[in-house]
């Protein structure tokens, strides 16, 4: 008898703790007394009390993102086009795009790339790419230099999520 008093104390606190709508006898029309509300207005929606996510501390720190910065040299098409630059991370499969305008011969990016180690590639709109010649390291909070001088390397194709420049 104890066990079933007690199981009813338990669900009758959950149901109240998750702000069950009560059940209204009598006229139910939406803004009556009856139904909860005024009389003179809309019934309000009722709300369930839902748990929401919570973050929890952690004690591993999320490293901050870093830049990347270079010059355009040796294009060979012309005068600089716009360019779209693609930075591959060649430790998972995350890529991270910007793009400059027609002319400029110089780039950076703001901090938003996370720490890692990438290569580099510009693409203009003829389907020409160019890139570093060597690998650039990412650090938290800092500016890695990438100058794009090799027109013709074998590059990966611009990813079709990447617009054109």
């Amino acid at each position: 008898m104890k066990k079933r008093i007690l199981f009813f104390l338990v669900v009758c606190l959950a149901l109240i703790a998750c702000n069950v709508p009560r059940i209204v006898f009598g006229d139910s029309t939406p803004g009556s007394p009856a139904a909860g509300g005024s009389g003179d207005g809309p019934l309000e929606t009722p709300t369930l009390g839902l748990p929401t996510d919570t973050l929890f501390p952690s004690d591993t720190p999320v490293p901050s993102a870093g830049a990347i910065d270079g010059g355009i040299y040796g294009y060979p098409y012309g005068s600089v086009p716009g360019l779209v630059f693609v930075a591959f991370n060649q430790e998972n499969s995350d890529y991270w795009y910007w793009i400059i305008p027609a002319g400029q011969s110089y780039y950076v990016t703001d901090f938003f790339i996370p720490p890692g180690k990438y290569q580099v590639v510009a693409y203009d709109a003829s389907g020409h790419k160019g890139g570093c010649t060597s690998i650039v390291v990412v650090k938290s909070a800092e500016t890695s230099g990438c100058d794009i001088t090799d027109w013709g390397g074998s590059y990966p194709a611009k990813p079709a999520s990447v617009p054109s420049p």
